[in-house]
């Protein structure tokens, strides 16, 4: 695994309805995901997630092809994170993947 620091990144102005399983799907093309942190502001219209791949090679991939891009209607900002995941996050299970069809997956 890489530098967990060098790994992590921060994805910001999320809409309200983006969850966790949104976040994996619409970043697990760049590689594998370790753990997806999503943290949603009570009374606040954005919520921001830190997301860690397992190669910070996948994280500069996911910089550079999702930062500015629209997630929910909204354009969110992709950046590498300051600091690493805790440990005590909780990982990605296999069931978060979402099909095409919208519908979970029954990994």
């Amino acid at each position: 695994m890489a530098d967990r620091r060098k790994a992590t990144i921060h994805i910001g102005n999320l809409a309200p309805g983006v969850t966790e399983n949104v976040l994996y799907n619409a970043f697990i093309p760049f590689g594998e995901i370790i753990t997806v942190a999503l943290h949603n502001k009570e009374k606040a219209d954005r919520s921001f997630a830190f997301l860690e791949f397992d190669s910070s090679e996948d994280a500069k991939e996911a910089i550079a092809n999702m930062n500015y891009s629209v997630l929910y209607d909204r354009v969110i900002r992709v950046s590498p994170a300051n600091f690493a995941l805790s440990t005590e996050e909780t990982p990605v299970p296999d069931s978060a993947m979402i099909t095409s069809s919208g519908t979970q997956s029954t990994v």
